[in-house]
């Protein structure tokens, strides 16, 4: 059990080293121009550290700690008090972008919930106009169908009415009073109507 947890334990420390190996790498491929910097050196392992690293003992530091000797030069303390203060600038304008930030989400999540609240009241108005468009949709198929029924009955009934006029005229035609009334009827000129819907 402990070789087969120690045999995973150097497995994914040798792929974690590879992936950092692979990540430090270059991708030009992926930025390109962006790595190609000619004032950059690549840090070179093979020769030991030239500088005297403080030890993790603070108190001895503070003991060995030599007032007279200068940390740095004049030129090395104005370069790194402007590179501080170029630092300092560039953290306060990034907490104010931040800042802005925030306020612009802020006012968006405010307006997606004013909009949201006009889009469910939308909603709602239009579910309500939609049921009284089908109860009036409705009812207006009634009353249409109703209608229609009633203009089937009439036209059956003009039309019995018209044959037993055309049927009177026909046994008067004799009667010379009954020629001028009957002419229009028997000829079938001004007595069909036109419809915009057939009633038969």
């Amino acid at each position: 059990m402990r070789f087969s947890s120690s045999l995973l334990t150097v497995a994914g420390l040798a792929s974690a080293s590879n992936l950092k190996a692979e990540s430090a790498e270059p991708r030009g491929d992926v930025y390109p121009g962006y790595f190609e910097n000619p004032e950059h050196r690549l840090a070179d392992y093979s020769q030991d550290y030239k500088y005297v690293l403080p030890s993790a003992d603070f108190n001895k530091q503070v003991y060995d700690f030599n007032d007279n000797v200068a940390i740095f030069d004049q030129s090395t303390y104005e370069a790194r008090i402007r590179v501080e203060a170029e630092m300092m600038i560039a953290l306060e304008a990034l907490k104010e972008s931040i800042k802005i930030v925030g306020t612009d989400f802020e006012n968006l999540r405010s307006i997606n919930v004013s909009h949201r609240g006009e889009i469910i009241d939308n909603l709602h108005e239009s579910e309500a106009q939609l049921t009284a468009a089908r109860e009036s949709y409705s009812s207006t198929a009634s009353r249409l169908d109703s209608l229609l029924g009633e203009c089937h009955m009439l036209e059956k009934d003009i039309q019995q009415s018209r044959r037993a006029l055309i049927l009177y005229c026909q046994q008067f035609a004799f009667d010379q009073a009954m020629v001028e009334p009957c002419k229009p009827l028997l000829h079938g000129r001004q007595t069909l109507l036109r419809y915009k819907f057939g009633f038969q």
